[in-house]
This record gives structure tokens, C-alpha cells and sequence, in this order.
């Protein structure tokens, strides 16, 4: 039974008994309009809590509805996959998420994946450098030489700072402008581009001012997804792009690495991009110490990408100690491939070679063609390369550059460039 608010109160002691049979009838009416009242106004107030009850709820699924439209949250969202342990200082309001149309035209792309990076667009890492002359992205005559020598692929470095240099909003659509001219004519003459971040496995935070360690400091992680996920919807239209994710992570362990690079992987796909995606290992991604940095036993039987569409991009310089600092090559340095491709094809994997070279010293004379002989030999393991490397800005007697010494006829080749070509 509902009970009445106490302000509607009935003295039933007040109804007196009379023995006339008018008076009879008179008290039964009497007793029938208050019992009726009574009916009436409990009607009233159970009907007026149900309805209070129902509005509420409506009130709290339109609020609920209000607060998932505005954050842009969804079991299907990227934050689904990344962000478990973000930190306070983060902000779950993600803007900005968006795609460069698809091209209108798309010739077809040179079917092989190999070609040089062209350097220039990492140059002078950080916001509030200037375009031209703190840094540069590659010419279209650099792209036309090497398209014309039979080259597929350039990979080009630049720095993630300036790309992503808010956290958790838009990229920055000027730098996004610079690297969009190269990736279309790069497009228009049927050539692919590896975008690749060169900033060895760290992230940049303007509001508190430090480099986060992806992989250790759990809002980096959260940071790089992000950025991946602005990258992956920006370039997903674009058939000739790859994503590689990161240049030469080397101060997390092997295992801090994977748990960094994990979640990008996710959350580009989950914006919808399906291009291959070239995944890092720690210690400068050496090939030569793929098993001894632990990055094989992170990696072992990896099958994290839900199209299964990714190569692990691997580096190897032919000289003492694999940095690419010396001219001189030790001996017997394909050996140095070995391991790594005996463990991609124990799982079933591929490699790609984004950074290799050895300069024009006798003692590299046999080793650079045993080196290529490998790749090519084992060419369903190892998918392509790109050599280190060309660039704009590269002096022209630095022992790697492969870029002609003249782009004007007669263009002259590099002394490399010969081998290389005989290993399309």
C-alpha cells in the first residue's frame, strides 16, 4: 500500500451514528465520497512517483548518451586497446581524426620493395623549426632518379615532435603538408614510402616537457598509440604508404619494447588501416643481435596483428661493431643475417631491411656482395631494403650516400649503386 504525505489527514472519530434512516443513508454517503477521495488521491501520488522514476532514468541514459557522443568512446574505439593505464595528466577527449581522401588517380606500383632512405625531414628534432632550413623532406629529383634506376620504395624519416606535437589532439597539419607532396609524387610514379618516426623509442610531452620512454612509462605507450591512430586514419586511403613504426627503440629491454609497440599496432588497425606495418626490436633493432637482445623471444610466434599484415624491420651496417661509423668491413658480415633469418622462418615470418650500407673501402670489395647474395637468396624471407642513405642535405662525401654526385646530365653513379641494382 502507498502511503499518504502526513498533510492529508481524516478525524474518523468525528463521524457520529444517528438511528434515522436518513441520517443512515447520509453517513454511508458520506463514508463513500471519503473513501473515494482517498482512492483518488492515492492514485495521484503512485502515479506521480512512477512517473518521477521513468523520467529519471531517461535522464540518465541521455546523460550517458550525451558523454559517449562528446568523448567519442566505443567498445570498438582505440582506447579499447590502449588506454588501460593512463595516467592523470592525460585526456580521454581524442580530436582531430582525419583521413586525406582517396587518391584520384592510383597508377600501378613498381613490384619490388627496395630503394634508399632519403634523409633530411628528422633533421633538428623539436617544435618551432623552420621548413627549408632546419630540415628538409626529399626533392622530386631525388624520387625521379630513382624510380628511373628501377627502385619501389624510399623510407623517409621524420620526426614524430613536430608530426604529433600536442598529446591527444590533432597532428600538425603543416608538417602533415610537407611529407603529403612527397607521398603523392612518390604515388603518381608508382612508388611506395615507409613513414618512419625517427625518434628511437620516445615520445615527446609538451605539457610537462620531457621525452617519455615508450614501453617503461605507461603514458608514453598511451602517447604513441595515439599517434599511430592519427597517422593510420590519416594515411589509410593511400595504397603506396607503409607504417614503419619506429626507428632504432634501444633503451627499453626487449620485452618493454613489445609492450610499447603493441598497442600502436592495434590502434592502427582500429581506425581502419590496413597497409603493412614494419615493427622494430630493441638495441638498435640489430639484426645481428636479434636473438642475444631478447627481441626474438619477445617476438616469438607474434600474431598481435589482427590482418596479419606486418614485417619486422630489422638494421645492419657490414663494419666491426654494426654501427655504420667505420669504413672499413669486418669479415665473413653476412653471417651477421643468420640467425635473424633463421628465426623468421622458424616462425613464419618476414624481414625487411630498413638500414644497411658499407662504404667503398677494399676491405668491403667481397663482403657487400656476399652480404646482398644473402638477401637475395633468401628473398621469400626477407621481403626488401632500403640503403642508408640519400638525402637533400647529406654531404656529398659522406662514405654512404648513394644520391648521384650530380642530378644534371650526365648523372654519375655512385660506386654502390651498380651491386644494387644487380639485386632488384
Amino acid at each position: 500500500m502507498t502511503n499518504l504525505p502526513s498533510s492529508i489527514k481524516f478525524d474518523i472519530g468525528s463521524i457520529q451514528k444517528i438511528p434515522s434512516r436518513s441520517s443512515r443513508r447520509s453517513t454511508v454517503f458520506g463514508k463513500c465520497c471519503s473513501f473515494l477521495i482517498i482512492f483518488l488521491i492515492a492514485l495521484v501520488v503512485s502515479t506521480a512517483i512512477i512517473l518521477s522514476i521513468v523520467l529519471t532514468q531517461m535522464k540518465s541514459t541521455s546523460s550517458i548518451t550525451t558523454m559517449t557522443t562528446t568523448t567519442g568512446l566505443s567498445t570498438s574505439s582505440i582506447l579499447t586497446n590502449y588506454q588501460t593505464n593512463i595516467t592523470s595528466t592525460s585526456s580521454n577527449n581524442i580530436t582531430g581524426y582525419v583521413s586525406y581522401p582517396i587518391p584520384t588517380s592510383i597508377p600501378t606500383l613498381i613490384n619490388n620493395f627496395k630503394g634508399p632512405n632519403l634523409s633530411g625531414g628528422e633533421f633538428n628534432s623539436g617544435v618551432g623549426k623552420r621548413y627549408g632550413y632546419d630540415y628538409i623532406y626529399p626533392t622530386t629529383k631525388e624520387i625521379d632518379y630513382y624510380v628511373s634506376q628501377g627502385f619501389g620504395i624510399i623510407r623517409m624519416p621524420f620526426d614524430m615532435t613536430r608530426a604529433y606535437p600536442v598529446p591527444y589532439s590533432s597532428l600538425n597539419m603543416t608538417e602533415m603538408s610537407y611529407m603529403k607532396i612527397v607521398v603523392d609524387y612518390c604515388l603518381s610514379k608508382g612508388m611506395y614510402v615507409i613513414l618512419d618516426p625517427h625518434n628511437y623509442g620516445v615520445i615527446y610531452d609538451n605539457r610537462v616537457g620531457v621525452q617519455r620512454l615508450i614501453g617503461v612509462d605507461a603514458e608514453g605507450t598511451n602517447l604513441f598509440a595515439d599517434f599511430w591512430a592519427h597517422m593510420g586514419t590519416l594515411y589509410k586511403n593511400y595504397p603506396n604508404v607503409l607504417f614503419g613504426l619506429m626507428n632504432e627503440p634501444h633503451a627499453q629491454t626487449a620485452v618493454q619494447w613489445y609492450t610499447g609497440a603493441f598497442p600502436s599496432i592495434q590502434a592502427i588497425r582500429a581506425v581502419g588501416a590496413s597497409q603493412l606495418i614494419l615493427i622494430p626490436g630493441t638495441s638498435w633493432t640489430g639484426a645481428h643481435s636479434w636473438i642475444s637482445s631478447g627481441n626474438a623471444a619477445a617476438w616469438n610466434g607474434f600474431n598481435g596483428d589482427p590482418i596479419n599484415n606486418f614485417v619486422f624491420e630489422m638494421h645492419q651496417y657490414l663494419d666491426s661493431d654494426s654501427s655504420g661509423t667505420h669504413q672499413t668491413c669486418r669479415t665473413n658480415c653476412s653471417n651477421s643475417l643468420q640467425a635473424a633469418t633463421t628465426w623468421l622462418t622458424t616462425n613464419g615470418f618476414k624481414g625487411f631491411l630498413g638500414e644497411f650500407a658499407w662504404s667503398n673501402d677494399s676491405s668491403c670489395t667481397n663482403e657487400g656482395p656476399a652480404f646482398l647474395d644473402h638477401l637475395s637468396n633468401h628473398s621469400n624471407i626477407w621481403m626488401g631494403w632500403t640503403w642508408w642513405c640519400g638525402g637533400p642535405w647529406y654531404p656529398s662525401n659522406y662514405m654512404f650516400m648513394l644520391d648521384p654526385i650530380s642530378f644534371t646530365t650526365p648523372i654519375i653513379d655512385r660506386h654502390q649503386m651498380a651491386l644494387l641494382l644487380q639485386h632488384l
